[in-house]
């Protein structure tokens, strides 16, 4: 199965009618079962449906099914060859019609009913051939239940069918969970020590309502040389106690589902058909086992009846509509109530025949549905979320019966209770008046012994008597005639006297017997004499008993209420979540559909802010130039300023020491009346003050003049530092802006890859809940017999060993010529050679099954891979024997095909059954084209490929 999520919605298989219409009405419109089944089935489809399979999908899996094998290329050709439109019903009619139904539903059940025990009491082989004899003759399930039952291990009542009882030594716990399983679905076992702690449903009270069936019986076997038989005792009861609240109790026979057996409390001495004694098999009045054939039977009890509905369809559809089909409760409800409740009633009303329950499932269209997973649709979530309010409403509702009803409950436990220690001095008054009873019954028993003992030594002295009074007649007649005869008068003495002495001894054991006889009936009196206080304690005990009856009754009725209340919240429930998957892989769907949208324009997004800030870069750039070059026009300007300024001060500070040396000089000459040579001096001054003031005055204007240049480029560099300022932040904001969206677009991938996930998920919970509601095919593992048989005849293994013991038997007892031309005969010996040859590969069967089914006693539906079974089919020599070319086996014959597309066609219907396709054509053309020259070891590489490949190995 591959997910598709290339759709953008999901599910929907059906119009919109199907998941929120009802299905009430629709089951009545098609009066066949399949029709009805279909029906019941398309109304309740939700979520995603496959369509139906191809006739080679079809073919394998009913071969599997109902004759326990792939199959053959020969019936696998004519079957595709087949035009006609009935050919599917034809050949499930053909199938079902077949030896091999039988044999192979024998193996179903032998698996189903003992789960690989047998051979300690009862042989594997002879339960197997009892059970294919039952499917031959088409027995009804309810009579064959009813065998196994009851069966004793006596060859009355068929000692093969007593295998179930014996082959699980007649252990009352076991029985208890074993029979609660296989014919009732329910595994009670952990209800034996207390209430179950997580099923609700399962209560210790029905464990031992069960055990009180096996309780009293166990294995009997005085002569270890003779086989073993199942013996009841008349005594014993079901008694428990809490191991978690220390609540007593006890419970009389009862099925799950079922009313407890009023059975009769017998007196002492009326208790056994056969009575109790060293190494006899003591028979009860009234047999408990007896009564659990008759109580387990659909037509008294419905678990029975949904219990193996349930389990036909699992070994039909892979899976039951209660899955695991042990454990039918309340929180494990059906998938489909009302299917499984159809299902149940009309097994019953076909009185429970098998064969054509199978045929009517095998025509359903949904037992033809593929197992490929279907494209998808539209889920109308607004309309999905107004049917999930309307279940949530019947949860709620449910929940608040089943809260009502549980108060009743245990008001009832409170009186039962109650009603149960009031009835335990009632009980101990019968045990104590019946043990009263018993023993006066002894001792008129042993009396009454004695006395028979008397009488028989009466009788025997009598007939002595009787003998020598016949010869002392004989002797005095001879006396007579012979007179004074010694030796006779000798002889009439000695008789005489033993008649004398028979009868003294005849007269005291007449004596004897007058006295015994007293005793006996003494004897009698006094138990004729107790017969009332029993009478009286067990008419009392029986008020109270059918009053804790009429109790457990109520009880049982409001604990069903509960359950029935739970199951539909449980339906309920199921069903909110498979609603609220679908709308939760709707939305991941949608959620993927926009990610994938936005990604790409993250993505754009992403682009294009860097575009922008490359763009703000390269801007940046040129103003960070632009302001260097500015930095460097204002330093050349701030140079040239600060020279001019410099050299002017210089001047100044000339000019001023000269003007002061002129003032000192001018007074000099003052003090000196005019000396000519400072006037002259001084004149020189005055000129050279002239001239520096001029250049003072040049200078001053020059600093002017360079000082409105650096002012200007001042200036411009403080433009150029804002603007590469404001150029940074809009670079500062690009790359923000980048990182944003690169930010983005890791979350956005982040949820995508998280969404995908789980969308996977959803869709694989998806898929699986589909297959459960079985609007997809299940795939499920070969059982090993299936496997070994398949592998048996895909390989061509069944006709090289036909073709051997045929030439044995031709060998051993050669045909007349007659016989030759008779097709009869001919057909009759091609029969018995084939069932020898099957016969013979039982042991190879036998090997399959060592290696791949789980050990005896455990659970025989789970898969699970072995390093034994890889080294058997990686290196063993028995597989690898059956594919060396012998004759018309399979390599044998794609031997002898030339061409590499036929050899390929040849090799995939065999194994497969189905055509290759073009590229598994392509790849056989091409692994023979390699290896040209080892054509027979190439063959047999690609045969051991396809059937060592999951393909092959698994049901589907």
């Amino acid at each position: 199965m591959k997910e598709n999520t290339s759709h953008l919605t999901f599910l929907f298989a059906i119009f919109s009618f199907c998941l929120f219409g009802t299905v009430s009405n629709l089951a009545h419109a098609d009066e066949t079962l399949h029709g009805q089944i279909d029906q019941l089935l398309l109304a309740s489809q939700i979520g995603p449906v496959a369509g139906q399979t191809d006739d080679s999908e079809f073919l394998r899996r009913l071969s599997l099914d109902l004759i326990g094998r792939i199959p053959t290329i020969s019936e696998t050709r004519t079957f595709l060859a087949d035009q006609a439109a009935g050919k599917r019903e034809a050949v499930i009619n053909r199938m079902l019609a077949s030896e091999e139904y039988a044999q192979n539903m024998a193996i179903v059940f032998d698996v189903m009913l003992m789960e690989r025990r047998g051979g300690k009491h009862v042989k594997t082989d002879e339960f197997r051939e009892y059970l294919r004899k039952s499917f031959a003759e088409n027995k009804p399930y309810n009579k064959l239940a009813w065998e196994i039952l009851q069966a004793d291990g006596s060859p009355e009542l068929g000692r093969a069918a007593a295998a179930f009882y014996l082959e699980r030594d007649v252990e009352p716990n076991l029985l208890t969970r074993e029979i609660g399983r296989v014919f009732f679905g329910k595994d009670l076992q952990c209800a034996q020590c207390h209430d179950h702690p997580v099923i609700d449903d399962y209560t210790q009270t029905d464990y031992y309502g069960l055990n009180a069936f096996f309780v009293r019986a166990s294995l009997f076997r005085p002569d270890k040389k003779k086989p073993a038989l199942i013996v009841e005792k008349a005594e014993g009861e079901a008694n428990f106690k809490s191991v978690f609240t220390d609540r007593e109790g006890f419970s009389g026979p009862r099925v799950p589902g079922g009313a407890e057996w009023a059975e009769p409390v017998m007196k002492a001495g009326e208790q056994y058909k056969v009575a109790p004694a060293k190494n006899v098999r003591h028979v009860p009045v009234h047999s408990r086992l007896a009564k659990l054939s008759e109580f387990a039977n659909g037509k008294r009890n419905r678990v029975f009846n949904r219990n193996i509905a349930n389990r036909l369809w699992a070994h039909m559809y892979g899976r039951g509509i209660v899955h695991p089909v042990d454990l039918h409760h309340s929180a494990n409800p059906p998938s489909h109530p009302e299917l499984l409740e159809l299902l149940s009633d009309r097994f019953a009303a076909m009185n429970y025949d098998v064969k054509e329950f199978l045929k009517e499932l095998a025509l359903t269209k949904s037992y033809q549905l593929s197992y490929r997973v279907p494209d998808t649709q539209i889920v109308p979530v607004e309309q999905t979320q107004s049917q999930i309010k309307i279940t949530e409403a019947e949860y709620s509702q449910q929940e608040k019966n089943v809260a009502v009803a549980e108060d009743k409950i245990s008001q009832i436990i409170e009186k039962l209770d109650q009603a149960v220690a009031d009835s335990s001095p009632l009980r101990d008054a019968v045990k104590k008046a019946n043990a009263a009873l018993a023993a006066l019954i002894k001792v008129q028993t042993d009396v009454t012994a004695k006395l028979s003992a008397i009488q028989n030594s009466l009788t025997a002295k009598q007939a002595q008597q009787k003998l020598v009074t016949a010869a002392q007649v004989a002797t005095q007649k001879s006396l007579e005639a012979l007179k004074d005869d010694a030796d006779l008068k000798s002889a009439l003495a000695a008789i005489q006297k033993k008649t004398a002495g028979l009868l003294a001894e005849a007269t005291k054991l007449t004596t004897t017997i007058t006295a015994q006889q007293k005793t006996v009936d003494d004897a009698q009196v006094k138990v004729q004499a107790n017969q009332k206080p029993s009478t009286d304690a067990i008419a009392a005990l029986k008020i109270a008993d059918d009053q804790i009856r009429s109790q457990r009754a109520e009880l049982i009725a409001f604990r069903n209420v509960v359950a029935s209340g739970r199951e539909k919240m449980a339906v309920a429930k199921r069903k909110t979540e498979w609603l609220q998957l679908m709308i939760q892989h709707q939305q991941q769907i949608e959620q993927i559909a926009q990610l994938e949208t936005a990604i790409p324009a993250s993505q754009k997004n992403i682009v294009q802010s860097q575009t922008e800030q490359t763009q703000s870069e390269a801007i940046l750039t040129a103003s960070i130039a632009e302001k260097v070059k500015s930095e460097k026009e204002r330093t050349s300007t701030n140079d040239i300023k600060i020279k001019v300024e410099t050299s002017a001060k210089e001047i100044q500070l000339t000019l001023t020491l000269l003007t002061e040396s002129i003032t000192k000089t001018k007074q000099v000459i003052a003090r000196l009346n005019g000396d000519p040579e400072l006037v002259a001096a001084t004149a020189t001054l005055v000129a050279k003050q002239k001239a520096l003031q001029s250049q003072s005055e040049t200078a001053l204007k020059t600093v002017a003049n360079k000082t409105q240049f650096f002012v200007a480029a001042d200036t411009k560099l403080k433009n150029g530092i804002k603007v590469v300022t404001e150029k940074q932040a809009l670079v500062d904001a690009a790359k923000k802006k980048v990182a944003q969206n690169q930010l983005t677009l890791k979350n956005q991938q982040a949820i995508l890859a998280a969404t995908q996930n789980a969308s996977s998920d959803s869709w694989k919970k998806l898929i699986d809940g589909a297959t459960n509601r079985f609007q997809i095919a299940a795939v499920t593992a070969m059982t090993p017999e299936q496997f070994a048989w398949s592998t048996i005849h895909a390989s061509g293994r069944l006709e090289v060993m036909t073709r051997s013991h045929r030439a044995k038997l031709d060998k051993e007892k050669p045909l007349s010529k007659e016989d030759l031309l008779n097709p009869e005969k001919v057909s009759e010996r091609d029969q018995l050679a084939k069932l020898n040859a099957i016969t013979a590969m039982k042991a190879n069967v036998a090997g399959y099954v060592k290696l791949y089914a789980a050990s005896a006693g455990q659970p025989q539906t789970d898969f699970f891979a072995t390093v034994e079974q890889a080294l058997f089919v990686s290196n063993g020599g028995e597989l690898r024997g059956w594919l060396g070319p012998n004759g018309d086996n399979l390599t044998g014959r794609l031997l002898k095909v030339e061409s590499p597309e036929l050899l390929a066609e040849e090799l995939y219907i065999s194994i497969l059954t189905r055509k290759p396709d073009q590229q598994e054509s392509k790849d056989v053309a091409e692994y023979l084209a390699s290896r040209p020259e080892e054509k027979a070891v190439v063959v047999q590489e690609l045969a051991w490929a396809l059937l060592t490949s999951s393909e092959y190995r698994f049901r589907h």
